[in-house]
């Protein structure tokens, strides 16, 4: 930390605030690692982070300076338990907190922040405003100068004999350093002439792997005689080759080491190489491809871009860190998208719940939001594991209500939604305006069929299909913006025909025809037999002469057994305008007239079925 404030920056901006203090007439304090103890910057920290101000922080103050007299000395567990039954715990304790912070920050807290670290059972005290100003342990004003380092010696063992590269053995062991020194002086005398076999029969060293040092050393330098040292040779593969062999590998097929080593562009390459130098370039061998790609799935980066992850993988932050980046007085932490957690995450969670909680007395409230369909819980088969560490994140949760749901979206909910749409889809209709329509949608949407219960709340399901549906109508149409009729289309369909069948192929009566035949019932006419005749595909000759008789004729079908009499109230009647009925058992129609029955009671009725059908099949006869 000194360091970094040992930076050009961070001076100029140390010299601006030490002239600013000077002005108003203040000090001017510059805490380091040498110069503010582990403790008291804990305390420092702590408090700062509390002082910030929340709506019920007024009222509650008032009410503490009467219940907390100056020059008491109380804890803060103390103080909470008396003012609890008028205002929430943790509302309460954030403002002892606040005023502790405050109290400090003028000079009137009596406790010793090197000695205690402040937590619910340290016993506090506060002095009145007008009393003397109490300062604490003066820190300097500039840092202190830099430790004088005599630069220690290093004699490097080096050879004029071994050509290339030198090696500091300084940063080894003293066993490693032994060592290191024993190979250099062996690979010394081989090169100096010395028999090899005598070489290694005096140091201890096998032949083989003298020979081996010696052959390494010649190429590297001092770098080879290091005890079981790791280095990396430099590839002998061309960039190009490398480059090529980088893009085949993020593709989003993810091809084999096989697919990559023998791919068209590899050899592509190949050509372009040797017609650059006039060589005859060859193609890399599979080791050297396979040593290519296993370099490149050390990178989690390029892993990541390959696997089509979601984000990119970051460092892991350390638990302590993460509590203390977190604002007071809220503590809740709300992950979004929970569903997709992993065993990882769940624990590093569970983790820094535990830290907050035992090291630094700073609780933390975890909500895990979810989607979720139907009745199922998202991440309940994970917490119902017997493992102790499930055991234990389960018994955190609340204990009477641990999950719980959003059944819907409000109004105003739905006018945000809306307004995410339009930027979506904002290329390929300019001018949307679909929050302009939020009202009728929300109307639309909270119908009885949709919402049975009657919660005033919107699905997204619901909502999605709506929207989608009127922009598929609007973009046929070729216009810029959704229109109402669009939207009363979408509608319809999603709620009065959403449980009807529509026939896409073969013969049979669709919605549209329905909506034609009670639209206009009177203008039905016969249809001639010959046209429908034509209509139909040619048959081969060998047809019989009956059936195609019975195309252009179609059997008529068999009576229907119902024959009854609906009697129908006249006035209910002449109230609905309806003119035609359906049979329930054949869904034959038929027209209704009003008639008189001999009791003089205005009464209609149909006619009898049996009759109609009769009716009909002499008509067919003709």
């Amino acid at each position: 930390m000194e360091d970094d404030k040992r930076g050009d920056r961070n001076l100029a901006k140390a010299e601006a605030a030490r002239r600013l203090a000077h002005i108003q007439r203040g000090v001017f304090w510059l805490g380091t690692e040498r110069t503010l103890t582990r403790q008291r910057h804990y305390n420092l920290v702590f408090l700062h982070a509390r002082r910030r101000p929340f709506p019920a922080f007024a009222e509650i103050a008032v009410a503490l300076q009467e219940i907390w007299p100056w020059g008491e000395v109380a804890s803060v567990e103390e103080i909470e338990s008396r003012l609890v039954s008028r205002w929430p715990a943790n509302l309460v304790e954030a403002t002892i907190w606040k005023v502790v912070g405050d109290s400090l920050a003028a000079g009137h807290l009596l406790v010793n922040l090197e000695m205690h670290t402040l937590d619910r059972k340290v016993p506090l005290a506060l002095l009145p405003p007008g009393a003397p100003f109490l300062a604490p342990d003066a820190l300097p004003e500039t840092l202190l100068p830099e430790a004088e380092v005599l630069p220690q010696s290093i004699e490097l063992q080096t050879s004029p004999s071994i050509s290339g590269s030198t090696f500091d053995a300084s940063v080894l062991s003293d066993t490693q350093q032994e060592r290191f020194h024993r190979n250099v002086r062996a690979v010394e005398q081989v090169l100096a002439g010395v028999q090899q076999t005598k070489v290694a029969t005096e140091t201890g060293i096998p032949r083989s792997t003298l020979g081996r040092m010696v052959r390494r050393t010649r190429e590297l330098g001092q770098i080879a005689c290091v005890p079981r040292g790791t280095y990396v040779r430099k590839t002998t593969m061309h960039p190009a080759f490398q480059e090529c062999i980088h893009r085949l590998f993020l593709l989003p097929t993810r091809l084999t080491m096989v697919a990559i080593a023998e791919h068209t562009e590899m050899h592509q390459v190949t050509a372009r190489l040797s017609s650059q130098t006039g060589t005859d370039v060859q193609l890399p061998s599979y080791k050297q491809v396979r040593t290519e790609i296993a370099r490149l799935k050390k990178d989690p980066d390029l892993v990541a871009v390959r696997e089509q992850a979601k984000s990119l993988p970051r460092p892991r932050s350390s638990p302590e860190s993460f509590v203390l980046s977190l604002p007071s007085p809220a503590l809740l932490a709300q992950v979004d998208d929970a569903h997709d957690l992993s065993l990882q995450h769940l624990m590093f969670l569970k983790e820094v719940t535990d830290q907050g909680r035992l090291q630094y007395n700073h609780r933390i409230g975890l909500c895990l939001v979810a989607a979720g369909r139907g009745t199922t819980i998202p991440l309940k088969e994970i917490l119902d594991q017997p493992e102790t560490m499930w055991l234990q994140f389960r018994r955190r949760m609340d204990k009477l209500e641990p999950f719980c749901r959003i059944a819907g979206h409000t109004s105003e909910e739905v006018y945000e939604v809306l307004a995410t749409v339009e930027i979506a889809y904002r290329e390929l209709f300019p001018q949307l305006n679909l929050r302009q329509w939020s009202g009728i949608i929300y109307a639309w949407l909270t119908h009885s069929l949709l919402d049975p219960t009657n919660s005033g709340r919107v699905t997204m399901d619901n909502l999605m299909k709506l929207v989608t549906a009127a922009l598929e109508r609007t973009y046929e149409a070729g216009k810029v913006d959704v229109q109402e009729e669009a939207l009363e289309q979408a509608a319809e369909l999603l709620m009065l025909r959403r449980n009807t069948f529509r026939i896409i192929d073969g013969a049979g009566p669709s919605v549209n025809d329905q909506d034609t035949v009670s639209e206009s019932p009177a203008e039905t006419k016969p249809v001639d037999a010959k046209k429908e005749s034509q209509t139909l595909s040619p048959e081969p000759e060998h047809v019989s002469q009956k059936r195609l008789e019975s195309q252009k004729h179609p059997a008529t079908q068999s009576k229907c057994a119902f024959c009854g009499v609906v009697p129908i109230d006249l006035q209910q009647f002449l109230d609905s305008g309806v003119s035609l009925v359906e049979c329930p058992d054949c869904t034959s129609t038929s027209s209704l007239t009003p008639h008189k029955e001999t009791s003089n009671s205005n009464r209609t009725s149909a006619a009898k079925h049996a009759r109609l059908q009769q009716s009909r099949d002499g008509l067919d006869a003709k």
